[in-house]
């Protein structure tokens, strides 16, 4: 059938010409302008991701326009890629959500991605000229970045605590901390290549997350942690704030996107296949040729709409299935056999020299016995083959050495000598040393006891030779009672504590130093506090009326109070806050 005499025939051709004439219009428009075109597109995308706006709630598609105001969902198992005035490409990994802003004109780029969940992966290929911005805006923080790459992770906890993980590749990322509120509280901080950071806040405060050691830049060990982003942020979290008692609002699977509902219905789709346009869905593999043995085969997966191969893949060799050896020769202690095997698949075979048998030897024979000084020998006979083998007995070397025959007899404190003689071949052995036997003392007897502060004598004598020995008992130490005050220490003077032994009634004095410690009062206001300046007062002692050295009371500070709230203009809005102590005043401004 003719396209042309079709209604969706004329439809399609109709379509195409006005898209060549909006295409011929943006080109003229950009070559006579001699502006630099701006734009944000799908560069790719896998699963289903979701593009909504005023007027749509659709699949995103390869090549799409993205604009700004367009709000992204990444649901599970699928991720984006984008692309930005052609050199700023932004990662979305799987259940991620974010919001782009885009206030792009003709001299000048300012993109903000607002990340509200998951993982981002930001690559900036080129510097941004002098009135370019990109930041990356989290609920508790936002990065402005020139010429990096960095990837921002966030994950928001059941009770609502919001945790963000900056991971700088490349370049430098400025970090500036705000509630979850969108209040900014004045802490900011750069962070360069190979650093990141680990924020967390609610809706009264925002801060960083230190090291061990206390450091706001963290160093991580990226072979010890997950490689996934959102594991990876999970696991930090455990190693430095210890178990949470919830997990992280993001896992409770009712919070996902629901991909049914999301997902554009088949009826409204529009109805490429007659005009050979669609996005391509990869299926799964198929074998396309089986693997041999020894040879690859290969798998194909097709698009499960038009039948297109879109990737390949090879399959190993499967390798041989071998049987077990079997004899195909015998094999004998004078002769090689050999043995062979076969592949169950291909029927290749493969053979082998199965070696010689081994000889089938008889038990060893002595043919000579050997002695303390010569060598004997024995043989054994192959039952088989009648071959001959002899081998050498090693001479013993080991006399038989009888009883040890005395020489001289030892003594308390001399050595003896004696020998032996061996009882097989009469050979007599080296003369030996027999030790001394030492002294044989009777018990100790007390010649002089001790007593308090005064040694003791002890002595014993050997039975053999008549030797004494004495020692010293040791004195013996005082029996103290416990200390008791004889005069009482105070604030300023010192006192005394006596004891007495209850062996030899000897007395012992010890002086107890001064307490010099003042009882003192509640602090003394000298001169009061005041918002900016530090005010200073004074102790007493209730004792001894001593007065201490002058203590510093701090400055109290300002205590803001909202004053006044007007729009400047139509989305900006001054905020006026007022001291109530000192009536000191600041103002903010802030997006509406």
């Amino acid at each position: 059938m003719d396209t042309l005499s079709t209604k969706k025939g004329k439809i399609i051709i109709a379509a195409v010409i006005a898209a060549l004439l909006i295409a011929v219009g943006v080109i003229l428009a950009v070559v006579l302008s001699g502006k630099e075109y701006r734009s944000i597109s799908v560069e790719a995308v896998k699963g289903s991701v979701i593009v909504a706006n005023d007027k749509n709630n659709d699949q995103a598609y390869k090549g799409q326009r993205l604009y700004g105001g367009d709000d992204v969902t990444v649901n599970e198992a699928s991720d984006l890629t984008m692309c930005m005035n052609n050199s700023q490409y932004l990662y979305a990994d799987e259940n991620t959500h974010f919001r782009l802003e885009d206030r792009s004109d003709d001299n000048s780029s300012r993109i903000r991605v607002i990340l509200d969940k998951g993982s981002e992966l930001n690559e900036l290929t080129e510097k941004l000229k002098a009135n370019d911005s990109y930041e990356v805006d989290t609920p508790n923080s936002t990065m402005s970045v020139r010429g990096t790459k960095f990837r921002v992770t966030v994950l928001t906890d059941s009770d609502g605590m919001v945790y963000t993980l900056l991971e700088v590749e490349e370049g430098v990322v400025l970090t500036r901390l705000k509630t979850v509120s969108g209040e900014y509280n004045g802490a900011e901080k750069e962070f360069r290549a190979g650093q990141s950071a680990l924020i967390r806040a609610d809706a009264d405060f925002s801060e960083f997350v230190k090291s061990e050691k206390g450091d706001e830049v963290l160093i991580l060990d990226l072979a010890s942690l997950p490689k996934e982003p959102v594991p990876r942020l999970r696991e930090l979290l455990r190693l430095l704030l210890g178990p949470k008692a919830s997990a992280p609002a993001g896992d409770d699977s009712s919070s996902q996107p629901d991909d049914s509902s999301s997902m554009p219905d088949d009826s409204s789709q529009p109805d490429d296949s007659s005009s050979g346009e669609h996005t391509h869905i990869q299926g799964e593999f198929e074998t396309a040729v089986e693997a041999g043995c020894e040879t690859k085969g290969e798998k194909i997966a097709k698009c499960t709409v038009c039948g297109e191969v879109m990737a390949t893949e090879e399959i190993e060799p499967l390798g041989h299935d071998f049987s077990g050896w079997s004899a195909v020769e015998g094999t004998s202690c004078y002769a090689e056999g050999s043995e062979r095997r076969e592949c169950s698949r291909c029927g290749k075979t493969e053979t082998r020299s199965s070696g010689k048998a081994d000889h089938s030897w008889s038990a060893w024979q002595a043919v000579k016995q050997p002695t303390c000084g010569t060598e004997g020998s024995e043989k054994r006979v192959c039952t088989v083959c009648g071959e001959k083998e002899t081998r050498s007995l090693a001479a013993s070397g080991a006399h038989k050495w009888g009883a040890l025959i005395e020489d001289t007899a030892a003594g308390c404190l001399t050595d003896g000598s004696g020998h032996y003689v061996c009882s097989v071949c009469g050979t007599k052995g080296n003369t030996v040393s027999i030790p001394a036997k030492g002294h044989s003392f009777s018990a100790w007897t007390t010649q002089r006891k001790a007593s308090c502060g005064v040694t003791g004598l002890d002595t014993r004598t050997c039975s053999v030779c008549g030797a004494t020995e004495s020692r010293i008992a040791a004195a013996l130490e005082h029996k103290w009672s416990s200390w008791k005050t004889s005069e009482q220490a105070t604030c300023g003077t010192s006192g005394t504590d006596e004891r007495i032994c209850s062996v030899c009634g000897k007395k012992n004095t010890r002086y107890v130093a001064a307490t010099g410690l003042h009882n003192f009062s509640e602090l003394i206001v000298d001169v009061p506090a005041e918002c900016i300046y530090d005010g200073s007062g004074h102790y007493e002692c209730t004792v001894c009326g001593a007065k201490s050295e002058q203590e510093v009371i701090p400055k109290t500070g300002h205590h803001y109070e909202v004053f006044s709230t007007v729009m400047i203009d139509k989305d900006t809005q001054e905020t006026t806050y007022k001291c109530k102590n000192c009536n000191s005043v600041y103002t903010t401004k802030k997006k509406v």
